[in-house]
């Protein structure tokens, strides 16, 4: 405060606080010399004013304990309910030393004595000036520090989230193959309950050997370059697709495994579809082509009267094709029954010239 104004500066700001003219006038010449920007108050109503106008600019604030009207020792209390973080420096004569004392139980960060030479006002005060910095750098690292747990938080939220919301089941376990993360759809895949099978043995968990073997594997890999195995489980009446990797760190090498678990149930239902219908089908179709095959036959033979060669010669290739067609008709019935698991492999002798005899006399 000077001259009743009061002016905020990206300097440090010094205030100083004493009803003496001398004293004010003799801090702010030494102060100003250190590329401080100092303001004064004569008395303790004006210094509460400049600290409430610039509570948060104000690094250190130089106070006289014994002025008239308000006395340093109220104006020390007021100024820290008003902002705690300035620094407060209390002047006082020899005689009140005690009084100093007293005023640093109540938060006064030091005092100096009168008389005093320059060299101890700067000394002070930029001891002062040091310590509010180092609380300023505190507070930025506990500020930095609180966010980026904030932010850790926030992604591990997201993580987990998207984990745990996966069409595909995840499992994580260590390099001890404890389990330490599986979702929803993972714990559904292989009848384990989550909440129950954390921080515990792979094996106690579950007992599919070949998802225990596979993830033992890829942490007991000699090569590096056998990061994954992909295999197929059949757990119960489910087919599941598991794909177990490695997880490494530069420094610390296998920290673990993750396997990515993918329900392919739908493709055995939508194979025994495909094999119902060709069954069907082919069931169909051999009823109404055998029946042509065998009325074919009959005109052939001049059961239905005479026929010219030409006739005869058209009927011979009908009835060719429809046999054809009953043998395509038997061969999707044998996939069926590979596709079922029924078929029986039989060795048969095959002439290849008649078959390419016969397939250049149908394309004729």
């Amino acid at each position: 405060m000077k001259n009743g104004e009061y002016t905020v500066s990206e300097k440090t700001k010094i205030l100083v606080i004493d009803d003496e003219a001398v004293m004010r006038d003799g801090c702010f010449r030494i102060l100003a010399k250190e590329g401080c920007e100092v303001f004064t108050a004569a008395n303790g109503e004006e210094g509460l004013a400049a600290i409430k106008k610039d509570a948060e600019g104000i690094a250190v604030v130089l106070l006289d304990l014994k002025m008239p009207g308000m006395s340093g020792m109220e104006v020390l209390e007021k100024a820290k309910e008003i902002n705690p973080s300035p620094l407060i420096v209390v002047i006082t004569g020899y005689a009140t030393v005690d009084s100093a004392v007293e005023a640093m139980k109540k938060g006064a960060y030091d005092f100096i004595a009168k008389p005093f030479a320059p060299d101890q006002l700067r000394l002070v005060v930029n001891r002062a000036l040091e310590k509010r910095r180092l609380e300023l750098e505190a507070e930025q690292l506990r500020a930095e520090a609180a966010k980026s747990l904030r932010d850790v938080a926030t992604e591990k939220g997201k993580v987990r989230t998207i984990v745990h919301c996966m069409a595909d089941g995840i499992l994580v376990t260590d390099r001890e193959v404890r389990v330490v993360l599986i979702n929803p759809a993972a714990s559904r895949m292989l009848g384990i309950e989550s909440h129950a099978c954390l921080e515990r043995s792979l094996s106690d968990v579950m007992g599919n050997e070949k998802l225990i073997e596979a993830v033992q594997g890829v942490l007991e890999a000699v090569n590096p370059e056998v990061t994954v195995i992909s295999q197929e489980l059949r757990i119960g009446d489910s087919l599941i697709r598991a794909h177990t990797a490695a997880v490494r760190s530069e420094e610390e090498g296998v920290l673990g495994t993750v396997t990515v678990l993918e329900d392919m149930t739908y493709l055995l239902d939508l194979d025994r579809m495909k094999g119902d219908f060709i069954a069907m089908v082919s069931h169909e179709l051999r009823s109404p082509v055998s029946a042509i095959g065998q009325n074919i036959s009959l005109i052939l033979d001049g059961m239905a009267g005479e026929t010219t060669e030409k006739q005869r010669h058209l009927l011979t290739r009908v009835k060719e094709r429809s046999k054809g067609l009953l043998d395509l008709i038997g061969d999707l019935l044998e996939i069926s029954k590979i596709d079922a698991g029924v078929a029986m492999q039989r060795k048969e002798p095959l002439q290849i010239e008649e078959v390419v005899r016969k397939v250049v006399e149908l394309m004729e």
